[in-house]
């Protein structure tokens, strides 16, 4: 008989009964506070803010009243998330890979723009899902994989499992997350920092290759996610650790391997989304301005002093989801909300840790809380950090603060365990009833303070001033006085005792980080997200591969009003004008309609001079540089951008329009309007008869056009001129030619001729043969790992 192999274990069977139970705890912990805040959206609701959609036209009904709270930064989720999702996920579905979008701007890189993130392996949600419901799946997956990539480094670093699940809750619920969860590439991006850590902390430990593989693909898995400027900041951080981490050790040759290893896979892994993103913004309309100038700009979004206050009391200034919200920018921008026990436990890590990670964390805590407050510390990393001028604002790097918080806090609470175990309950219980003053007297000081800095504060009462934080102040004195109940019941130190205080800890962080989120967090029946309305299915049974302009009321600057508005207005509660552009950039996206305009983070720069020509004006309105607007439309040039159709609010006059629809939008034809091909001489004009043009094959990375020429000229296609493009007549390419400053043209003869537009890009080819040799190397190291593990386990 062949020999069993069994595995024994000195281990009692009552105390391995023990551990199941508290793994299995532990996975609650970390499960069940993600799926209680997204529970809805599995179900019957979206994880995205529909109500905005219904303040604007062709959704808003006539004189319906404004509702809710114009938000501007979630409304990205519906503007550009829901759209570019979406549009991935009916293109795969059809079995090509999405690398161009046709529907704005006349045409853009799609796979270039990195929040496409088509390449992310867990968008596959997306992809094989209906993408209303896939929102709330992402963010529950995403939030329950940041907790428990957190436990996995906390456990790594030698913390016992009561503080790793602290800092695995916190960080999973921080409000960083919880406030821009709406976007998906910002916590996307943002889970695999903790990833990362572990890998590095093991590569140290034991030095295997693997390990060092692991945190690359970890930081390259942070770049697929989708968000540039938080694969940055990840990477920064992650940077500075695995170089404090060797220097600790002493570990020079393992330091030096490890950043090649690490640096080269995640190159490796991520290339095929950063090198079309590094092609596309050489032609983008984000030119870089002088240094200086850009550094003011950038400090000039830095956390205000006085929003300290909402370290401890995140709602002083009122809150979005409440209507109430009344501070400078953006509430998500700012927000630096770890919760009143995180914070608490952090402040012990920094008093009473000891070790490389509890020094570490703490110093990274101050730097980054520093950095964001706008200090002359943020000169080194804008000037010397490649990359860091294009980070947004210095407000950014709450991100990094908060995660260093989360990991002190289970420093924090690990301290406080071994104290208990160590020490006794009355050796501890002064020290921790001195944290608790120390927060309470902190939060009413950072109050005052607050107060204090505000423009025109003298004109308020404190009633006035302290009202919004009332909730904030009154869950601050609940958590306080409870912390003092749990501190005064320390006596024995039975295991029953010491679980049931950790698990009320654990409870008391989870239920102040849900509470906090659900005053924010708002879903809407999937029905209401981007539904049909008479002017969307009108466009799509009549536009026939032609263009619509959307014109808004002018002027520009009311059509889509700034969202950060003088300091003085912010004291008006809740005052947030709500934008009245008209079918919105992007939307277009939702019902594969082809609009002239676009909402996007880079598009082309050639593009936005030739929109501007057409309006005579700045396309962009001065709230958003990322949008192409229209309130007017030079006529004559119409037909150069394929438009068919003006859409409208008010009557339009003129002989060249005619209405074909009249219900809440205005529709007009344009009489003159013209194929998006024509045959042309060397002016490029769609009103030189040289020919005929058709376009007879419409897709997504391929235009077919069936060209007939009474003589030599050009075919002109109105799709925006791009490398990568390439065009074949009879089998054999031929030059693309850039035409009225945005568009294609191929000189042809005179003749028939049928001329094929292929989107073949070389830098997604390069890219896609890193990605999946970089696919075969992690599952060579997997194969490898899962081998030696059986060996070992075969041995034993």
């Amino acid at each position: 008989m062949p020999k069993v192999h069994r595995r024994t274990s000195k281990t009692p069977p009552a105390r391995l009964a023990s551990r199941g139970k508290s793994r299995v705890l532990i996975v609650l912990c970390i499960v069940l506070p993600p799926l209680v805040l997204t529970w809805k959206t599995l179900f019957s609701h979206s994880l995205l803010p529909a109500d905005l959609l219904t303040m604007m036209p062709p959704w808003k009904e006539a004189n319906a009243p404004l509702i809710g709270f114009w938000n501007a930064l979630i409304w990205d989720s519906l503007g550009q998330y829901f759209p570019w999702r979406d549009f991935a996920a009916r293109v795969f579905q059809s079995g090509y890979i999405p690398l161009w979008n046709p529907f704005q701007f006349c045409g853009l890189p799609f796979l270039a723009n990195s929040q496409s993130a088509l390449f992310y392996p867990l968008n596959l949600i997306f992809w094989l899902t209906d993408t209303r419901r896939a929102f709330g799946l992402s963010g529950f997956l995403h939030l329950a994989l940041a907790g428990w990539f957190t436990y996995l480094f906390l456990r790594a670093v030698r913390l016992r499992r009561f503080g790793a699940t602290v800092g695995a809750v916190t960080f999973a619920l921080n409000g960083y997350f919880l406030t821009w969860i709406f976007l998906p590439t910002v916590v996307s991006s943002a889970i695999w920092l903790p990833l990362a850590l572990l890998f590095a902390e093991k590569f140290f430990r034991r030095g295997k290759p693997a390990f060092a593989v692991g945190a690359g693909a970890a930081v390259g898995l942070s770049a697929l996610a989708g968000h540039p400027q938080i694969f940055l900041l990840c990477t920064l951080f992650f940077g500075f650790y695995f170089i404090a981490r060797g220097i600790f050790l002493k570990q020079w040759l393992r330091l030096a391997g490890g950043i090649l290893l690490t640096g080269g896979f995640a190159a490796l892994l991520a290339v095929v989304q950063l090198l079309p993103l590094a092609e596309l913004l050489r032609f983008s309309h984000r030119a870089p301005s002088a240094g200086a100038e850009r550094y003011d700009f950038y400090l000039s979004w830095a956390l205000p002093w006085h929003n300290l206050v909402t370290l401890l009391l995140p709602d002083f200034f009122g809150n979005p989801g409440t209507t109430t919200f009344w501070g400078k920018g953006n509430y998500a921008e700012f927000c630096a909300y770890a919760g009143i026990l995180p914070f608490a436990l952090a402040l012990i890590a920094v008093r009473y840790g000891r070790g490389f990670h509890a020094r570490f964390f703490a110093i990274f805590a101050a730097v980054w809380l520093l950095c964001a407050l706008g200090t002359p510390l943020n000169w080194f990393f804008f000037h010397f950090i490649p990359g860091m001028s294009r980070a947004g604002s210095p407000a950014r790097l709450l991100l990094l603060y908060l995660s260093s918080v989360a990991f002190l806090a289970g420093i924090g609470a690990n301290w406080v365990t071994q104290a208990y175990s160590e020490k006794g309950a009355a050796w501890l219980r002064p020290r921790l009833l001195a944290v608790i003053l120390v927060v309470a007297i902190l939060a009413v000081g950072l109050a005052f303070f607050s107060r204090a800095l505000l423009p025109y504060s003298g004109e308020f009462t404190l009633q006035d001033v302290f009202g919004d934080a009332k909730p904030n102040i009154t869950l601050l004195g609940s958590i306080c006085l409870v912390s003092i109940i749990l501190i005064f019941a320390m006596g024995a130190r039975s295991r029953q005792v010491r679980n049931a205080l950790a698990g009320a800890v654990v409870f008391l962080i989870v239920a102040d980080l849900l509470i906090f989120g659900f005053r924010y967090i708002r879903t809407s029946p999937r029905a209401e997200v981007f539904p049909s309305t008479g002017v969307t299915r009108f466009l799509q049974e009549n536009a026939d591969g032609g263009r619509f302009l959307a014109l808004s009321p002018e002027p520009l600057e009311e059509a889509w009003p700034a969202s950060d508005l003088p300091e003085a207005v912010y004291l008006l509660r809740g005052m947030r004008p709500f934008p009245r552009a008209l079918l919105p950039p992007n939307s277009a996206m939702v019902y594969s309609l082809r609009d002239v305009l676009g909402y996007d983070s880079v598009y082309l720069a050639n593009y936005r001079a030739l929109v501007g020509e057409l309006e005579g004006r700045d396309p962009s309105p001065a709230a958003n540089g990322n949008l192409l607007l229209a309130s007017s439309a030079r006529r004559d040039m119409l037909p150069l951008f394929g438009v068919r159709y003006l859409l409208s609010l008010v009557p339009l006059e003129g002989r060249d329009l005619r209405l074909v629809y009249d219900g809440e939008v205005k529709v007009y034809e344009v009489i003159s309007a013209v194929s998006r091909a024509w045959a042309a001489d060397g002016s490029f004009s769609p009103g030189v008869a040289m020919g005929e043009a058709e376009i007879v094959e419409d897709g997504i990375n391929h235009v077919r056009v069936e060209a007939s020429l009474t003589t030599d000229g050009y075919l002109v296609l109105a799709d925006a001129f791009y490398p990568g493009w390439h065009a074949f007549v009879g089998g054999q390419e031929m030059e693309i030619i850039r035409a009225n400053g945005a568009f294609r043209a191929v000189a042809l003869p005179a003749g028939s001729h049928q001329v094929d537009f292929h989107y073949r890009p070389a830098v997604f080819k390069i890219g896609l043969f890193a990605f999946l040799l970089a696919l075969s190397i992690a599952a060579g190291c997997s194969t490898n790992a899962i081998l030696l593990r059986r060996r070992g386990f075969e041995k034993r």
